[in-house]
């Protein structure tokens, strides 16, 4: 009797190994998460400077982007999380949420140094004509 039991619980649970499907499940997740990492470096990339600043408030303008770059991948958001577990869904949610917010760090220091390295390179040429 208890090897029945052992072998209806093996059967339920897949045998504990991974199948095709897991693998197929685990190629999805990738491509879904692959997809919305383009998706954001995309959005980011093209939409910085499009929005135009409310009223000259810096800080609603950076939120206005973010809310767009949000929109513009919500479905492959959904992809991504919909290729987890539910259970996960509000911890797949938060996470990819905070890599967004990093990704779009990243890119506003790059863009906020790109005018300083054009100035200091103009201040050294005008520096060098003096000589």
């Amino acid at each position: 009797m208890p090897l029945l039991a052992l072998l209806a619980l093996l059967a339920m649970n897949g045998c504990g190994v991974f199948t095709d499907d897991t693998a197929a499940r685990e190629t999805e997740r990738e491509l879904a998460l692959q997809r919305w990492h383009r998706c954001i470096s995309r959005s980011i990339s093209h939409g910085t400077g499009q929005v135009p600043p409310p009223s000259g408030n810096p800080g609603a303008t950076l939120a206005i982007h973010g809310l767009r770059v949000t929109n513009n991948c919500e479905g492959h958001e959904r992809d991504v999380i919909a290729s987890y577990p539910p259970h996960l869904a509000n911890r797949i949610a938060r996470k990819l949420s905070e890599h967004q917010r990093s990704l779009y760090a990243a890119h506003l220091q790059r863009s906020d140094e790109r005018p300083m390295l054009n100035k200091a390179r103009f201040e050294i040429e005008a520096r060098q004509g003096d000589l």
